[in-house]
């Protein structure tokens, strides 16, 4: 237990633990153990079982087209369109491990047109655009954008809290946090706008967040910055590239000139933050429409 409340302090510094009760803390912890015992780890076992026993298994039902392994997925208009009515009857069905492979497709298929607009839908660019994110591996992109596009900060972590204890939230949230604090810093509002940015302007202020953007977004074992040396131009410019890789999947390209101040050359870095190719996809909130 102590591991799990370190790991979720460290990885959530704005979470409220040391107002939180021990025996709060505590029973959160022991029922975070026990949904991972009982439900994350419980295929992984039941398979092992199987295979030491003498088994062979054919197939496997996966949750996510992207952990679909050994198996050639049918094309985009070969997944059956559902209706309402289809999707809850799976979704119950999944609930107790009964759905199939070509059932929980059709349900993302489901999920994913109902993400997109109209005008995409109509013009046959959601057939390619499927067909991309499954290729590059992008689909936790597409449902950032879409949760940024439909949902502010507030009601996600709203959402969060009506499921969770107190203030202990998921990474989107952690993530959606921080990046509404970049986009301060860069004077833009979210991913559908970009622009040319001089990195001199953007060093202190995310010199401030470098803490809370290393927790949130670079979270895959990479070791950070040496903090013996100053941080500099390039600490920056790293941590931008890491923010939108992550986020929306676009690349950040930088350039620099060589000006000669008082008789002596300088180096101005800049930044180039492109407009998420994805954003004009997705359809926009009820209520901006």
């Amino acid at each position: 237990m102590d591991a799990v409340e370190e790991s979720n302090r460290a990885n959530a510094p704005f979470l409220c633990w040391k107002e939180t009760p021990e025996w709060a803390k505590v029973n959160y912890i022991y029922n975070a153990q026990e949904v991972a015992d009982k439900t994350y780890a419980y295929l992984r076992v039941l398979n092992a079982f199987l295979l030491r026993s003498g088994y062979a298994i054919r197939s496997e039902i996966v949750n996510d087209i992207e952990c679909v392994l050994d198996l050639t997925l049918p094309e985009y208009d070969d997944i059956r369109v559902l209706s309402w009515v289809e999707v809850e009857t799976i979704k119950r069905r999944e609930a107790r491990d009964l759905a199939t492979q070509e059932e929980l497709l059709a349900v993302r298929k489901f999920e994913f047109r109902n993400a997109l607009t109209d005008e995409c839908i109509a013009g046959g660019d959601s057939a390619e655009l499927w067909t991309a994110l499954t290729k590059d591996k992008k689909w936790g992109v597409f449902w950032n954008l879409v949760n940024e596009k439909h949902h502010t900060v507030d009601e996600v972590l709203v959402a969060q809290a009506a499921c969770q204890f107190v203030d202990m939230t998921s990474i989107v949230c952690a993530r959606r946090v921080v990046l509404a604090k970049v986009l301060r810093v860069l004077g833009i509002e979210g991913m559908w706008e970009g622009g040319i940015f001089e990195v001199a302007g953007l060093i202190t202020p995310l010199a401030e967040l470098e803490d809370e953007i290393v927790r949130a977004f670079m979270r895959d074992g990479k070791t950070r910055r040496d903090t013996n040396k100053p941080f500099c131009a390039q600490n920056a410019i790293d941590l931008i590239k890491s923010i939108w890789k992550t986020w929306c999947g676009e690349t950040i390209a930088t350039t620099f000139t060589q000006p000669v101040v008082n008789g002596k050359q300088i180096k101005r870095y800049f930044i180039a933050i492109p407009v998420s190719k994805i954003w004009n996809t997705i359809k926009p909130r009820k209520d901006d429409s």
